[in-house]
């Protein structure tokens, strides 16, 4: 059960609406599945998202690939790849020009549940009389409208959830006020109400408005 072979996809799209906070913005998809494939023809996936800059092109994420990541990875097992972790520094170690780790790690546990015929949940100890795990909606909402952003957390609210998560930190105080008067009117009464102004706040001004 050792990885054979790996396959990269990249896509880029605009999103079907603008993502972001108060410091930053973004309104198009650069994002490349991954996928870890062993001697038994199973696969891991997971995927390797920029969130600002193109990814390059298809070709060249493929070169990337093989030549930063592939050499420690090909033919080892996936089941001694998952718990090593390497943070290099210093002299000759350099950062890899493709942002993969953290999406090396996920398709490695995905093809070890799998290979292992596990639930990820199982495999990593999760209660086997657990029926679900909380959860909430995080809207990275900072730039809708009110009206996108009322109908986003009110098809939140009809799927069941009933925790959520605003952006916050406008430089005009009242609107950050307003939103949060907005998702008290679109979500279930008693819902949890989380804020993230993503660093617009300093520690005694977050004390202040909070």
């Amino acid at each position: 059960m050792t990885l054979a072979d790996f396959q990269i996809t990249r896509y880029q799209f605009r999103g079907d609406r603008p993502i972001g906070d108060s410091q930053v913005r973004s309104e198009v998809v650069h994002v490349a599945a991954l996928e870890l494939i062993d001697d038994a023809g199973r696969s891991g996936l997971a995927f390797i998202q920029s969130l600002f800059v193109t990814l390059p092109s298809q070709t060249e994420l493929e070169r990337l690939f093989a030549a930063e990541w592939w050499p420690a990875l090909q033919g080892r097992p996936a089941a001694g790849l998952v718990h090593k972790v390497g943070k290099p520094r210093g002299g000759r170690n350099r950062p890899a020009m493709l942002p993969a780790g953290e999406a090396v790690q996920v398709a490695l546990w995905d093809l070890f549940g799998k290979q292992m015929d596990m639930p990820l949940w199982r495999l990593l100890g999760g209660e086997e009389d657990r029926a679900s795990v909380p959860c909430y909606a995080s809207g990275l909402d900072f730039h809708l409208d009110d009206d996108a952003f009322c109908e986003l957390f009110g098809t939140a609210d009809a799927l069941g959830y009933s925790a959520f998560k605003i952006k916050v930190g406008h430089a005009d105080f009242d609107r950050d006020l307003h939103r949060l008067d907005l998702l008290r009117r679109s979500v279930r009464k008693g819902a949890t109400v989380m804020i993230d102004a993503n660093e617009a706040w300093g520690a005694k001004e977050a004390l202040m408005k909070i």
